[in-house]
């Protein structure tokens, strides 16, 4: 990795960047401290997606209601309180009571 001036770098920049396309690396520094990396691009690879088909169940689309809601799983009264959102919302994730 070669390091360079900013200045020098605003100079010489179509050459860097010829040089960036062969696998070339360059810190650009100000003051003597590195500030930025000039390099190759690599564009990333695109999503497929579906990779989560058939891992989730979603209690909104479920017609069949075969787990205990949240109620009954903890067994509490009318008058009690149930479990924190945050156990509501993860037993809603995985199906166990019907989202409300």
């Amino acid at each position: 990795m070669k390091r360079l001036h900013i200045h020098g770098a605003k100079t010489h920049l179509s050459r860097l960047v010829a040089e960036s396309e062969q696998g070339e690396q360059f810190v650009l520094c100000r003051a003597g401290k590195p500030v930025a990396c000039l390099s190759q691009y690599h564009p990333a690879e695109p999503s497929k997606g579906g990779q989560w088909k058939g891992l989730c169940i979603s209690a909104a689309t479920s017609t069949l209601r075969c787990r205990p809601t949240s109620r009954e799983l903890f067994g509490v009264t009318a008058n009690e309180g149930l479990p924190s959102r945050h156990t509501r919302h993860a037993l809603v994730a995985l199906g166990f009571c019907p989202a409300t």
